[in-house]
């Protein structure tokens, strides 16, 4: 899997709400619909949106990497300006 952590860039695309235990579970969902595994655990520093684009600071746990971020097809492609 894709870590968003360990990459210059990355993809980003809006998921359907959910509830706030999702932030945190790990393991099997009910009714056979999968599994949920966390691939990385961030905290957002700073977000500045520019017209069509974003520019954000994240901190992964081993200090913060800026990117911007353009809309691409209906994603977010995020790039490390670090």
């Amino acid at each position: 899997m894709h870590r968003p952590d360990n990459a210059s860039a990355f993809i980003a695309e809006n998921a359907p709400d959910h509830r706030a235990i999702y932030l945190e579970y790990q393991g099997e969902l009910s009714a056979k619909r999968g599994r949920v595994t966390r691939v990385a655990e961030g905290t957002v520093q700073a977000w500045e949106e520019e017209g069509d684009s974003i520019r954000a600071s994240i901190n992964w746990g081993e200090g913060s990497k800026d990117y911007v971020a353009r809309l691409e097809g209906g994603k977010w492609a995020f790039r490390s300006i670090d």
